[in-house]
């Protein structure tokens, strides 16, 4: 079993708990949410509840007899038996079953993608800033050496 994820309590989450929690990583990537809407919960909030301690008897919340309802039906290939004793394995024998979330795998390629085209695009925005820096400085010592010729120039017009 797992210990909770809160640092001062020593309790450990139930086993049916953590089953449930295994197939929110497996159908969702650990996205309580999206398992949620689902199986057609009304809200998350029942279905996150029984990761954390009840801060009245802290304990941890049994998993409800409506949230193992929602997983079944939604879930046929699912051993129902295993959720609730932990007996035999995750998925029924001969059902097709489906792919393990790809949505996260997914979105990191496409993190990875938009980084690295964010990292192009500041690379090329810097030798840009290189540039323009260049070109100021240049305009800058010509202005100031414009300033000193017309000094010189007005100087040797008087001195004439």
């Amino acid at each position: 079993m797992a210990k909770s994820e809160n640092i001062f309590s020593e309790k450990e989450i139930p086993a049916i708990n953590m089953r449930v929690k295994q197939l929110i990583e497996y159908y969702t990537g650990g996205s309580v949410k999206q398992f949620s809407e689902k199986i057609k919960l009304a809200s998350s909030q029942k279905l996150n509840r029984i990761f954390n301690i009840d801060k009245r008897n802290g304990e941890f919340p049994e998993v409800s007899s409506d949230i193992l309802i929602a997983i079944a039906n939604m879930y046929s290939e699912i051993d129902i038996n295993w959720v609730l004793t932990g007996r035999g394995k995750m998925f029924l024998e001969n059902t097709n079953l489906p792919p393990a979330n790809t949505s996260a795998d997914n979105t990191t390629i496409q993190l990875v993608n938009t980084i690295t085209s964010q990292a192009e695009t500041i690379g090329s925005l810097k030798k840009e800033v290189e540039v323009l820096q260049d070109r100021i400085q240049k305009l800058q010592a010509d202005v100031s050496n414009s300033k000193d010729e017309d000094a010189l120039n007005v100087k040797n017009a008087t001195a004439v």
